[in-house]
C-alpha cells in the first residue's frame, strides 16, 4: 500500500489509510526511526493530519513491540530505541492502540564482542579476530498491555497507548515465558501486562464513533474462543 507522495524508496516501507472510524499508521521498525531520520519526520506529519473528528480512533502499527515481557536478549536496544524515538510520539497525539508483529529473540554462541540489535540478519557471521554467529528466532504470541506511557499503567486505558503484540498466527516455534520454575525470573509478568497467549488464534477489531473493541480468539477443535478483549470509550 504505497505512500502519497513518498520517495521510490519508502514508498512500500511506511503508509497510512483509513478504515472506517480508524486510522492506521503504520511504519517500518526495520528502517531508520530516529528523531532525525526521514521516516520520523513522515510520522510526524502524518499524525498530526489525523482528523479525529472522521476518525476518532488512532492505531499505529510496525513490526516489532517494545512493551513485551519475553526476554529481549540482544534487541534490548532495539526496544529502547522504539521506546525512545516512538513513544513520545504515541502519547504526544493521543494514539489509542500500537498493533506489534511478533517478538524476535537473537540467540549468539563464540560472542568476543557486543553487537547492536540493528546489525543482526536471520543469520550472520562477523569477524573481529575470530569468527561467531548469532541467529535470529520468532517468538509468535499474543500479548496485551494496560494503557501505558514509560512503563506505567495509566488511569485508564483511554489515557495511553494499549499495546498489543499479536504475531500468534503462522510459525509453530513456541518459546514459553515460563519453561521451569528455574526460568521463572527471565520471564516475568509485569504489572503492565495485562493477558499474555502462547496460543494460535486472530484478533478482530470493530469500532464506531465512541467505541473500539478489540478480541483475541483462539483456535479450537469445536471452533474459535474468544479469550482476550478489551474495549476503549470516548
Amino acid at each position: 500500500m504505497p505512500t502519497a507522495g513518498a520517495q521510490p524508496h519508502a514508498r512500500n516501507l511506511w503508509y497510512s489509510f483509513n478504515a472506517g472510524h480508524i486510522h492506521f499508521t503504520i511504519f517500518s521498525a526495520e528502517q531508520d526511526f530516529w528523531t532525525n531520520s526521514e521516516q520520523y519526520q513522515w510520522l510526524v506529519n502524518d499524525l498530526a493530519k489525523v482528523d479525529r473528528g472522521v476518525t476518532p480512533w488512532l492505531v499505529v502499527a510496525a513490526h516489532r513491540p517494545w512493551m513485551s515481557s519475553s526476554d529481549p536478549g540482544l534487541e534490548a536496544g532495539l526496544r529502547a530505541g522504539l521506546q525512545a524515538n516512538i513513544e513520545p510520539l504515541l502519547l504526544q497525539n493521543r494514539v489509542d492502540v500500537y498493533l506489534a508483529g511478533y517478538v524476535h529473540q537473537s540467540v549468539v554462541t563464540g560472542l568476543l564482542a557486543v553487537v547492536p540489535a540493528y546489525l543482526l540478519t536471520h543469520r550472520l557471521f562477523l569477524s573481529f579476530g575470530s569468527l561467531f554467529v548469532a541467529s535470529r528466532r520468532h517468538v509468535h504470541a499474543y500479548e496485551r498491555t494496560c494503557g501505558v506511557a514509560n512503563n506505567t499503567c495509566a488511569a485508564r486505558d483511554e489515557d495511553a497507548p494499549v499495546h498489543v503484540t499479536i504475531g500468534m498466527a503462522g510459525n509453530d516455534y513456541q518459546v514459553p515465558w515460563i519453561q521451569t520454575p528455574l526460568d521463572a525470573h527471565r520471564y516475568p509478568h509485569p504489572a503492565w501486562s495485562v493477558f499474555r497467549s502462547l496460543e494460535f488464534g486472530y484478533t478482530h477489531i470493530k469500532a464506531n464513533a465512541t467505541q473500539f473493541e478489540m478480541k483475541f480468539w483462539v483456535d479450537q477443535p469445536r471452533g474459535a474462543q474468544i479469550h482476550d478483549s478489551f474495549t476503549l470509550n470516548k
